[in-house]
């Protein structure tokens, strides 16, 4: 509020700008198209900051997550999104803080790889959980919501042979 020059970074000339348009947009929509663009943004800057370990490395996981939830799409882990939202939010602080000290820069990308690594594993609990559910469902004689082509096969097979049981006990 004071007479002071705002010496704040011009967002309008951030080399980041396009991915931060990108990120607000996947936490609206997730479409092929809008992760395509994403992906590719990440891409460019990762050319860009090859040099810089930290900035590289936080590309590195925004690259990660954007291809997890371009192939799962609105069945991707709940989290994903924030975590990419919160990825992009240290990455943008590191590159424009320019006076920020080298270990805290390290801190900043270590907790995101520790986040992104717990990510990880509940992702993975989440798809061996649901597979179970899937086969407990087969097994049970209800179809599942979605079952790949063994899985398929495997439930007919199985009503086929409720079915024909029955008919020679009739």
């Amino acid at each position: 509020f004071g007479d002071e020059e705002d010496e704040e970074f011009d967002e309008q000339d951030s080399p980041i700008s396009n991915l931060k348009a990108l990120v607000a947009g996947i936490d609206w929509e997730i479409s092929d198209e809008s992760m395509g663009a994403f992906l590719r943004e990440v891409s460019s800057l990762q050319k860009q900051y090859q040099d810089d370990k930290n900035l590289s490395m936080f590309l590195k996981l925004q690259e990660a997550i954007g291809k997890y939830i371009k192939a799962k799409k609105a069945k991707a882990h709940p989290d994903a999104i924030r975590f990419v939202v919160d990825v992009f939010k240290n990455f943008e602080t590191v590159l424009m803080r320019t006076d920020m000290p080298e270990n805290e820069k390290r801190r900043l990308v270590s907790s995101d790889i520790k986040k992104f690594k717990e990510f990880k594993q509940r992702v993975l609990k989440k798809g061996v959980a649901d597979e179970q559910k899937a086969q407990a469902s087969a097994c049970s004689g209800k179809p599942g919501a979605v079952l790949d082509n063994q899985e398929a096969l495997d439930y007919i097979v199985e009503e086929l042979k409720k079915t024909i049981k029955s008919e020679l006990q009739v």
